[in-house]
């Protein structure tokens, strides 16, 4: 199916705990659940009252942001991607990726979560603690 164009921007950004794997490996699941408890408060607290924020599944996290442009959909990316850097996690060191795509004419559901898929590896890649946007499909 393929997704009507919106009566406003509407931007799609991903995000994955880049540190999840080992803080489970280590310290238990128990303790990977409270990180992941805490990652959804702090995103929460960092959303605009317009974003929808959802955990979607294992150690991602996804917020759509209508009527946000591409240069307010990376703003909001670098800051949740700086907030979760700048928390406190009892001596834990916690960073996220962060890949963000827009819907273009043409995209379906499926495209558009792979777009931004693709840009999360991209910045998980690259160095990881980083935010990258998707370009379009032409």
């Amino acid at each position: 199916m393929t997704m009507r164009e919106p009566a406003y921007p509407f931007r799609c950004s991903s995000w994955i705990s880049t540190t999840l794997k080992k803080i489970n490996d280590t310290y238990g699941h128990p303790v990977g659940d409270l990180v992941l408890a805490s990652l959804a408060a702090l995103l929460r607290a960092e959303s605009g009252p317009n974003d929808i924020a959802a955990r979607y599944g294992g150690e991602e996290f996804v917020v759509l942001m209508p009527g946000a442009d591409r240069a307010a959909v990376v703003e909001a990316a670098e800051r949740y991607r700086a907030a979760v850097e700048a928390a406190s996690w009892e001596g834990l060191r916690i960073t996220i990726s962060v890949g963000a795509a827009t819907v273009s004419p043409g995209d379906t559901d499926e495209t558009l979560v792979n777009r931004a898929d693709q840009a999360l590896y991209a910045s998980k890649s690259g160095g990881r603690n980083r935010v990258t946007h998707a370009e379009a499909e032409r």
